[in-house]
């Protein structure tokens, strides 16, 4: 606050913190805006991973011949995990550190899927996707805890409110944007492939992974 006389009257005039003046990150900004999208990505594909496979399975089931029952397990695999495990990936960023989990999380989804894209058979199919399931449960919570450790108390509403909806349509979009006669093979390849290479060139354009503080 800076008070200023004028013969018997004084007044003051508030002076407005300059933008990430309290450390917070401002949605405006562009280092705001490539958190947010780091965190929709990363909420993103595990939405999509538990989505697009469906589109897949009709593949899956004639290349590993597989029935009904071997197949419904590819989908139950991967959200058993996930529901069982998100609590805990929750709990684990609070430790630990949301970004380190968050980090640990992309990882894991990533060699998970890759291992997915080579799975002789239906076994060690359902068992790649359990531990894109443990995956998942690290990304999920640890995107929206980074949202709520990085923002400005005025952005954050917003910021929460665009990660919601903008993971909403990315699950809703990704099984309809879908080549049908795509490879699933190809598909598990693709997605971390994709994340890698969204995050460096987010990382190349803002410095954002080193220079953005997280607790």
């Amino acid at each position: 606050m800076v008070l200023r006389g004028s013969g018997d009257v004084l007044t003051h005039r508030a002076v407005t913190p300059a933008p990430e003046a309290n450390g917070r990150v401002r949605l405006a900004s562009s280092r705001g805006r490539w958190v947010l999208a780091a965190t929709v990505l990363g909420s993103a594909v595990a939405s999509l991973t538990g989505t697009v496979v469906n589109v897949a399975l009709p593949a899956i089931g004639s290349d590993l011949d597989v029935g009904t029952a071997g197949l419904q397990w590819v989908l139950n695999g991967y959200l058993l995990a996930l529901a069982s495990l998100i609590l805990i990936g929750g709990t684990l960023g609070d430790r630990y550190g949301h970004r380190t989990v968050f980090v640990v999380g992309a990882v894991w989804f990533g060699v998970a899927s890759v291992l997915c894209a080579v799975a002789p058979d239906i076994r060690w199919l359902v068992a790649f996707r359990v531990l894109q399931g443990v995956g998942a449960a690290l990304l999920v919570p640890e995107s929206l805890a980074i949202i709520e450790s990085v923002f400005d108390p005025a952005d954050r509403g917003r910021a929460i409110g665009q990660w919601s909806a903008l993971g909403g349509i990315a699950a809703a979009v990704g099984p309809r944007s879908q080549q049908p006669g795509a490879s699933w093979r190809g598909r598990c390849w693709a997605r971390p492939a994709r994340w890698v290479t969204d995050r460096r060139r987010r990382d190349e354009r803002t410095g954002i992974a080193r220079s953005t503080a997280l607790p």
